[in-house]
């Protein structure tokens, strides 16, 4: 079923263009008619003429010489003066008193119209000729009435074909126009889609667009300044807050070592480590949020997972835990930034180990042909329902699985790393029980 409000802009023009057209040409096929056809060719005539037209398609001069009788009727009814000749002029049959052709045809295959003018005593004539096989049949009579009558359908089959082939070329040309006109348009589309968290500062380009698009354009450019500066604002309010917040954490923990109740002191600690963590997270969100554009550095994952299972090792052995890396033989480079993939692999490496069994194994392991650096762990998995909320920003969830003390920013950091790179972050099962996050990567480097 049609829906005209589904189409695009270029098709509903087409068609109205289209409509347009049609009608114009249906206007001048009617003043044709009412000012020639109806005032040429009388109605009676035409209905008359029908039987003569179908004697002269069946009429064979070669094979029947002679006029049938019939034809004789009509063609001396309408005072009509015929004659037929063969290729080499010899005549065939002819009325009373026509010795030969009435005009001689300069492409004797060209069925045409012609007139002569009067001479003497002798009126004007006006005729059509026929080419039907070896031979050539004309009429004539000095009635034009009726031979302008085939003129003129010979004229209007003639402008319905020009009608037909002006149509397809306007509609045609309609199309490379809207085309044309509409690719400033199809740029401002590909531009504003092509703005995001990372490219706040674009804008729309001016250059090329019509009077009538600007206002809208520029009113689009206006309405990112105004984002642009909420969005800087609430950035730099983040990493002002983060980075004023490190110094007392720091006063903090020095007199934390000077407590003399250290059973106190060893729980404030916990709860300092947690807000330390909290505004490292912060930092890094807005760093990330802070990047312009992409990031396009050659780094190896192979090298990657390595530094992170040495970074990490400590703390896993601390846990009673151990890391183990797998596929690291080869390099595979991917264009990126080291230090915010390092960033986002460890968080990966720290949440497994949370939810990892003591005595239990957490496995980095790269897919260098697939460009796939994943992290696997032995604990209880991930639900399903609970995947696409998990990569929210300070969203916690509140089974086994995700109910730690984080503030539920690790792995909105590794989501909008992974988006950073033109990448992803897919959540998966490990055979025997756990969950593996995998980090894939669109392209090398």
């Amino acid at each position: 079923m049609f829906r005209p409000a589904s189409w695009s802009l270029s098709v509903r023009a087409s068609v109205v263009l289209l409509v347009v057209n049609l009608l114009a040409a249906a206007l001048i096929v009617l003043q044709f008619y009412l000012s020639f056809w109806r005032s040429v060719i009388p109605e009676d005539d035409v209905e008359q003429l029908e039987p003569l037209k179908k004697l002269f398609r069946t009429y064979d001069a070669e094979d029947n010489p002679g006029i049938p009788p019939e034809m004789t009727a009509l063609l001396s009814r309408y005072h009509l003066r015929f004659v037929a000749v063969d290729e080499r002029g010899q005549v065939l049959a002819a009325s009373e008193g026509v010795t030969g052709l009435f005009f001689t045809q300069s492409q004797p295959w060209f069925n045409e119209s012609f007139r002569i003018p009067a001479a003497g005593d002798a009126p004007a004539l006006y005729g059509f000729s026929a080419h039907k096989g070896a031979a050539t049949l004309q009429v004539a009579t000095p009635d034009p009435t009726l031979f302008y009558g085939g003129m003129m359908r010979r004229l209007s089959h003639h402008l319905a074909v020009i009608c037909w082939g002006f149509l397809s070329l306007t509609l045609v040309a309609n199309a490379l126009v809207l085309y044309w006109s509409l690719r400033p348009l199809r740029r401002a589309s590909e531009e504003a889609a092509a703005i995001g968290p990372q490219t706040t500062s674009a804008r729309l380009s001016e250059r090329g667009l019509p009077p009538d698009v600007m206002p809208l354009v520029q009113a689009v450019n206006r309405c990112l300044d105004r984002l642009e500066q909420g969005y800087l604002a609430q950035r730099n309010f983040i990493a002002d807050a983060a980075h004023e917040l490190r110094t007392p954490l720091a006063v903090l923990k020095a007199h934390l070592e000077v407590l003399d109740e250290r059973d106190i002191a060893a729980s404030l600690a916990d709860d300092l480590g947690s807000m330390e963590r909290l505004v490292s997270q912060l930092l890094a969100l807005a760093r990330l949020d802070g990047l312009q554009g992409g990031v396009s550095d050659p780094v190896d994952l192979a090298a990657l997972a390595i530094n992170v299972a040495r970074h990490m090792g400590p703390i896993a052995f601390e846990q009673n835990r151990e890391i183990e890396v797998i596929g690291a033989e080869h390099s595979c480079l991917v264009a990126g930034s080291f230090d915010f993939l390092f960033r986002a692999v460890r968080n990966l490496v720290e949440n497994a180990l949370r939810h990892t069994p003591a005595g239990s194994l957490v496995t980095i392991r790269l897919a260098a042909e697939a460009r796939v650096i994943s992290v696997e762990d032995q604990g209880s998995g991930v639900p399903s329902a609970l995947r696409p909320l998990i990569f929210e920003r300070f969203w916690r969830g509140d089974g086994d699985r995700l109910g730690d003390s984080g503030a539920g920013l690790g792995l909105a950091i590794v989501a909008a790393t992974m988006r950073l790179h033109g990448g992803r972050v897919e959540i998966g099962d490990v055979v025997g029980g756990g969950a593996v996050f995998s980090l894939i990567f669109a392209g090398d480097a």
